[in-house]
C-alpha cells in the first residue's frame, strides 16, 4: 500500500505540513519558505489531486491563497502525526548513537 502514495517530493510534504501548521498560507509566504518555483509546483500538484484550493486575493499586489481542502486536512493530520510520532521516537531511543 505504501508504493501506492509515495510521496518524493520534499514540497509537497513541506507544503501540507505549513498548511496543517497556520491553516492557510499565500503566494509570498511559500516564496519565504523555498524555492517559489518549487512549492508552487508542489501547490498546482495538491491542488490538481484535490488537496488543496486556492483563491485570488483582491490587494495591490496579486497574491494567491492556498487551503486544505478536507481531504488535505485528513492526509496533512496523518503526516503531522507521522512527523510527531518519528521524532519523539528518535528523541527517546536516540538511535543515531553508536
Amino acid at each position: 500500500m505504501v508504493s501506492r502514495y509515495q510521496v518524493s517530493d520534499r514540497n509537497v510534504v513541506s507544503l501540507l505540513l505549513l498548511l496543517h501548521s497556520r491553516g492557510e498560507i499565500c503566494t509570498v509566504v511559500m516564496a519565504e519558505v523555498s524555492q517559489l518555483n518549487g512549492m508552487k509546483k508542489a501547490a498546482l500538484r495538491l491542488q490538481k489531486a484535490g488537496l488543496v484550493s486556492s483563491m485570488h486575493c483582491d490587494t495591490k499586489t496579486p497574491k494567491v491563497l492556498w487551503k486544505l481542502t478536507p481531504a488535505g486536512k485528513i492526509v496533512a493530520d496523518s503526516l503531522n502525526d507521522a512527523e510527531k510520532r518519528l521524532s519523539d521516537a528518535l528523541l527517546v531511543g536516540n538511535y543515531f548513537k553508536e
